[in-house]
């Protein structure tokens, strides 16, 4: 799992390298055009000071909350639910990754940063991808490092697809499913802010991640119903098993 995401990061690189015309003015303008206005959010999340760092920690913490979740499945959930959960978030990624190629943006933290920005949020809250992305889309040889890979998918936002799928991952568990929503809550709110994201990211990232999720289920009922069409009487179904069937 830990190399296919590798190959997913790598991927990334490698697309954002192709150096397509920036989409930023793009994605700010439809922004604009559902009347969402991301520096006036970022003026309104500056007020909530005393919230942001509990609100940057399911941000920048994504990768081990993946990793717990996965963990928690295995052993908890069921491997049928650990299974879907990692093929999801693949293939989410792998859709994320896949788009934003055509949509390669700095990210509208970078857009809007002025000394306001600065002073509320630091210098480089939403733009410690910019280094990356500058020298990809450069002329000059680029050496990757594998330990340093920072993301570069914008449209659509890969965590948005992230916090969803683990949203998912915890039905069927009241406490377990309140706060993973409380997690993804959070995530969610910070990422404008954190991820730079335009506001349409996170629209798209949650249709990619919606997606998924009724692809996965409509998979789910075919294969329970094949089962039970060839399941001869008295028999269990093999592999089949009702508890997590939801």
């Amino acid at each position: 799992m830990v190399t296919a995401f590798l190959g997913i990061r790598f991927y990334n690189h490698l697309t954002m390298s192709l150096a397509l015309p920036l989409a930023d003015d793009a994605l700010d303008a439809l922004d604009k055009a559902l009347g969402l206005d991301w520096y006036g959010y970022a003026m309104w999340f500056a007020g909530f000071e005393l919230w942001h760092n509990l609100i940057r920690l399911p941000y920048s913490h994504t990768t081990k909350s993946v990793a717990v979740i996965f963990v928690l499945l295995v052993f908890f959930g069921g491997r049928e639910k650990a299974v879907e959960f990692g093929t999801l978030l693949f293939l989410g990624a792998l859709i994320a990754v896949s788009v934003a190629a055509f949509f390669p943006a700095e990210a509208a933290m970078v857009r809007y940063m002025d000394a306001k920005i600065l002073s509320i949020y630091g210098t480089n809250t939403g733009v410690y991808h910019m280094d990356a992305l500058t020298a990809l889309r450069g002329s000059a040889p680029v050496t990757l490092d594998f330990s340093d890979l920072p993301g570069l998918a914008t449209f659509p936002s890969f965590h948005t697809i992230t916090g969803l799928l683990i949203v998912y991952a915890c039905r069927g568990a009241a406490i377990p499913l309140a706060l993973a929503c409380l997690w993804t809550g959070a995530m969610l709110l910070g990422t404008p802010i954190y991820g730079g994201h335009y506001f349409v990211d996170i629209f798209a990232g949650a249709a990619v991640a919606a997606a998924l999720i009724a692809a996965s289920r409509y998979r789910r009922r075919q294969l329970r119903g094949s089962a039970f069409a060839y399941q001869e009487p008295g028999r269990a179904v093999p592999g089949y098993d009702a508890r997590h069937s939801a």
